[in-house]
């Protein structure tokens, strides 16, 4: 389950448009912000990657390559596991893209999840405290801007 040395983050990469504000920007600023702002007692993360309605717009394979390059070269130890959810078929084509710039540790810590597994499959790593009420658990999720 979801230990109180795992911290939890929940990313709609659908909300984001690459033309307007580089994903690596976004990633840069808000995952260095989030590890200052984590206790020491906390090494590790899980995150849920929310691609519902994930679409060309959305694209941004350089900002992929680079948040990826953030985790896995700059704070390999962070990333507990990394859960996609509601993956678009064409999603698979920038996968394609993306997938050789990752290592083998990142690898094994990155889940695609399917839908109807989508709750239990979250559940076996997520406490209900932690997991978010759109996937049956208490957390009532916040727009970053609202922290």
């Amino acid at each position: 389950m979801h230990s109180k040395n795992t911290d939890f983050i929940y990313l709609n990469l659908m909300l984001h448009v690459w033309s307007r504000t580089p994903l690596t920007k976004y990633v840069l600023v808000g995952f260095l912000a989030y590890v200052f702002r984590m206790p020491n007692e906390q090494e590790k993360f899980t995150a849920i990657g929310y691609l519902e309605g994930w679409g060309y717009a959305n694209s941004d394979i350089r900002g992929y390559v680079a948040a990826l390059s953030i985790l896995q070269d700059c704070y390999p130890k962070r990333l507990g596991k990394l859960f996609i959810v509601h993956v678009p078929y064409i999603f698979m084509t920038a996968w394609k893209a993306i997938y050789p710039f990752i290592d083998s540790k990142t690898e094994k810590k990155i889940i695609f999840v399917e839908n109807k597994n989508l709750r239990s499959t979250l559940q076996q790593d997520i406490d209900d405290e932690q997991l978010p009420d759109i996937y049956g658990g208490k957390l009532q999720l916040v727009p970053i801007q609202d922290c």
